[in-house]
């Protein structure tokens, strides 16, 4: 559905582990979006993420802009580690529901 729209996916995540989708591996190598594609809507979508395994891969999240908007599932409202440098100036909201 968001190929169909004015939006790329961007997927990052261990990609190593039994528990990463094999249907979202297309969607794991791409690069810093273009001049003349800033008008794309980028979607970063984490999967198998965590920090400990970001910063042991070379920080493999490198190729994410700050981040405007956090959404958390499950009630929690804290970071966690996650994308501790992009996220310095981001909003949240927190979805009750896991």
């Amino acid at each position: 559905m968001i190929e169909q729209e004015n939006a790329e996916l961007y997927v990052i995540g261990n990609t190593d582990s039994s528990c990463f989708p094999a249907e979202l591996l297309p969607y794991t190598n791409r690069k810093r979006l273009s001049e003349h594609e800033k008008d794309v809507l980028r979607v970063n979508f984490l999967v198998n993420y965590g920090w400990e395994w970001d910063m042991k891969n070379d920080w493999a999240s490198r190729e994410i802009p700050r981040i405007d908007l956090v959404i958390r599932w499950g009630g929690m409202c804290r970071l966690s580690g996650f994308l501790p440098i992009q996220t310095v100036y981001s909003d949240f909201y927190i979805v009750k529901e896991l």
